[in-house]
């Protein structure tokens, strides 16, 4: 017997097998490791809620509807592949690059393997979100006609937003509503339904809420003319509606139909001069705007020319009471966060509402508690970017057979004199009725200056608005832009600006002011009346959007801004005025922009940009961020309330988020690297 224990040739043996060992976990360690991080790549290409609901699946055979974002066309194998394994494909939405499937949850990894596939995403499901908002805004004034230097003289009369097309994706618009022209002189010019493939009959509103929209926006209250208490005019009434139904009867529907409708507007937006879509919808914010499908359709529409006006979304408030007003009529604690998708996109622009009291004046008019408030969920953007009139609004009523009037026979108008039109008419409340009224305004601006691009609207409408004086009790700039952005939209300011900019304005090139060569803002008359008050919207304010600056003097169109240290403010930034930045480090005169203009207006907020614990006083909304979930949970008891009563609605019962959360509106910039790209 050879004894080999202690040997040489033993202990060289045992180090061989234990070399082998190594080499062999080694390897398994090296294939387990990479495995896994190719999983968490995978993984990083799914949504979270989607992938939540993937890993707490009992039966992974369940089938669900997807959006993939695509990194380019699909090509026939590309649809074949998609057909196979038990996957449908349903729709492809070539102008915004998506695609719409069904299958298996168990499939979904698989998918987000393949190398053409950016982004899979669940089709989520989104809802629906006029005499005082026509003369509050200042629509009526600009109607008469604009004077842009206060000489008398009418410089831009006439806007009525006559040839400029408002694509309402909602549910729907009755074309038998007289206020929308009936039969031939109908301005309802195209209506299509994203909804049902059973031959339903286009032209129809069969839930009611994209009618009292349509009117919002563009009703020419004909059939108020004479009987009835008032004069309910939209504020374009004469613009041209193209109806896209994407919610069904009970006002609710898929992000698919949505992008669906986005995706056939921008194709069609040549044929019926679709410069504006207005969406009166939303849902829960549950990824960045930079991969939530519904956002970037949102942006490949203002990409395309078209303006996008979102609802800021009804969630501004819970059911705690924390107080009492001198009414004794209960104050509820405000929640913030509740900005729904796609109003988190900074290209949109996303309208808050405001409670007027009951009059014409913008001198008591509030932020309605309900309007939902900023930051965004996940990305920590400052929205909304104005204010808009939106409790208990008077609008048109579907003369078709509907939910909505079913549900609220109350608010129902009737004519106060015999022989009037009956039923034709409805009050209703929400952002979903302020979002509109600055479509309308849109389209006045549109039809005062074609040339117009988004960007330069944007600017225009948020440079024009003026806070609202009875609002008093904000801890400071930062509380006030989170809840009203830059204030109250002032229609005929806007139009007077619109009118004052250069045409060809979208042909001027970088570093070239908007205005006619001898002209500045300060020729502007900025001082309007609107219902019996004076308002001025000349406060010497700065403003940057999306490559347009407004300075005291001047509009430029420049590339962007780059401050000391090599920070740049790209598209999708907005500047304003009056606020104070990083623990007390204020940006002052002097700074220089990259295209060799210099900031001279006083101090500068970098709007849009993530927050920062150090200039966000986390103390005034940290504590009160809304749970996305809880927005999904509770929408069908708030909506029915809110159209009803308004700010006397019963409101919701929603859960809060804390910071460990991945919707917690999140830091970008730390305070010591956001001090550093402002220092001097």
């Amino acid at each position: 017997m050879v004894k080999l224990i202690g040997s040489p040739r033993f202990r060289a043996l045992v180090s061989a097998i234990l070399f082998g060992l190594a080499l062999w976990l080694g390897a398994s360690l090296t294939v387990d490791l990479t495995q896994a991080q190719a999983d968490d790549e995978v993984d990083k290409k799914i949504a979270v809620d989607l992938l939540d609901k993937i890993k707490g699946a009992q039966n992974r055979s369940e089938r669900i509807s997807v959006l993939l974002q695509l990194r380019g066309q699909l090509t026939t194998v590309d649809r074949l592949l998609l057909n196979s394994l038990g996957r449908i494909l349903r729709r492809e939405f070539n102008s915004v690059g998506y695609a719409e499937v069904s299958l298996p949850l168990s499939q979904v990894r698989a998918l987000a393997e393949r190398q053409d596939i950016l982004r899979i995403s669940p089709d989520r499901i989104v809802w629906e979100s006029n005499e005082v908002t026509r003369i509050t805004t200042g629509a009526d004034a600009a109607r008469a006609g604009v004077d842009i230097n206060g000489d008398g003289k009418v410089d831009s009369g006439g806007l009525d937003g006559r040839g400029i097309g408002i694509a309402f994706v909602d549910s729907g618009v009755s074309m038998g509503h007289i206020d929308f022209g009936i039969g031939s002189k109908s301005r309802v010019v195209a209506s299509v339904d994203f909804t049902s493939q059973d031959g339903r009959a286009v032209g129809q509103d069969d839930y009611g809420h994209g009618t009292g929209v349509a009117g919002v926006a563009c009703g020419d209250g004909r059939a108020s003319r004479s009987g009835y208490a008032g004069f309910y005019q939209g504020i374009a009434p004469a613009a041209n509606v193209i109806s896209l139904k994407a919610l069904d009867s009970n006002g609710v529907g898929r992000v698919s139909n949505v992008i669906a409708a986005i995706d056939w507007a921008i194709k069609n937006r040549f044929i019926y001069n679709i410069r504006v879509i207005n969406l009166s919808l939303g849902g829960p914010v549950f990824e960045s705007y930079r991969t939530d499908p519904l956002c970037r359709a949102v942006e490949r529409a203002v990409d395309a020319g078209i303006v996008v006006v979102v609802s800021a979304g009804n969630f501004g408030r819970t059911n705690i009471i924390i107080g009492y007003d001198r009414e004794g009529k209960p104050i509820y604690q405000t929640v913030y966060g509740g900005i729904t998708c796609p109003g988190n996109d900074p290209k949109a622009i996303t309208v808050g509402a405001t409670n007027s009291r009951g009059t014409y004046r913008r001198s008591d008019d509030t932020v309605a508690s309900y309007s939902s408030r900023g930051p965004t969920l996940i990305d920590g953007l400052i929205k909304p970017d104005l204010v808009a009139p939106g409790n208990r609004i008077i609008t048109t009523l579907t003369q078709d057979e509907a939910v909505l009037p079913r549900q609220l026979p109350g608010n129902i108008q009737q004519p106060i004199k015999q022989g009037a039109p009956k039923n034709v008419y409805i009050e209703l409340s929400g952002t979903s009725f302020a979002a509109p009224a600055v479509s309308g305004a849109v389209a006045l601006m549109l039809q005062a200056n074609p040339s117009l691009t988004p960007s330069m609207v944007k600017a225009i409408l948020k440079y024009t608005a003026q806070p609202l004086p009875a609002e008093t009790n904000f801890v400071n700039e930062y509380h006030s832009l989170i809840t009203q952005g830059t204030g109250l939209i002032d229609v005929v300011a806007a139009a007077k600006l619109s009118s004052s900019v250069v045409q060809r304005a979208d042909r001027a090139p970088q570093g070239q002011s908007l205005l006619p060569e001898d002209m500045t803002l300060s020729d502007i008359d900025r001082v309007d009346v609107i219902a019996g008050e004076k308002v001025n919207w000349d406060r010497g304010r700065l403003l940057y959007q999306d490559g347009i600056l407004i300075n005291k003097n001047q509009i430029y169109k420049i590339k962007g801004i780059t401050f000391p240290g090599g920070f740049t403010l790209a598209d999708g930034f907005t500047l304003a005025d009056g606020f104070t930045l990083a623990d007390g480090f204020t940006l002052a005169d002097g700074f220089t922009l990259a295209d060799g203009f210099t900031l001279a207006d006083g101090f500068v907020y970098p709007e849009g940009i993530p927050i920062s614990d150090a200039f966000t006083f986390r103390n005034v909304w940290g504590s009160s961020v809304i749970d996305p979930h809880s927005i999904a949970q509770s929408t069908s008891l708030l909506i029915t309330g809110l159209r009803s009563v308004g700010e006397s609605s019963s409101p919701p019962l929603l859960a809060f988020i804390n910071s460990n959360s991945p919707y917690y509106p999140a830091p970008l910039l730390s305070a010591y690297e956001m001090s550093k790209c402002l220092k001097k």
